[in-house]
């Protein structure tokens, strides 16, 4: 799996579960870069809400990768899922979700499997027609 490639193991019982508590509290206090594709892909990752995500897409829509795209919508349809945040209908409303056509359109020989079923699940999820 390319995804894997810089991973130490993983395995069927769970990613880490061969770690010692030393080492998961090494690597759980590794800090991120801030910068470049890794840094915007672990801000989309940790994002706290659809704004944050939405407010991130804005921001980097001229240099998300397609990894990048599949991520942030696919974060946003799981944000709109919740109860608690914003509701699907909404979240549909923001104009900000129009940039990801952009990106998509452009870059559409270059996602992979994931990435597209990423993508579907999220329009999907959020009743995007």
């Amino acid at each position: 799996w390319p995804l894997l490639s810089g991973c130490r193991h993983a395995s069927s019982v769970g990613w880490g579960s061969h770690l010692t508590a030393r080492q998961k509290a090494e690597h759980s206090s590794r800090k991120i870069p801030s910068k470049g594709h890794l840094g915007l892909q672990w801000k989309l990752m940790t994002s706290k809400d659809v704004d944050e995500l939405l407010s991130l897409a804005e921001e980097h829509h001229k240099t998300m990768t397609p990894s990048h795209v599949a991520t942030a919508l696919h974060r946003i349809a799981k944000h709109g899922r919740d109860p608690a945040l914003r509701g699907t209908a909404e979240i549909r409303q923001d104009r900000r979700l129009d940039i990801f056509e952009g990106p998509i359109d452009s870059h559409l020989p270059e996602f992979n499997a994931r990435d597209l079923s990423n993508i579907l699940w999220g329009y999907a999820a959020l009743g995007h027609h």
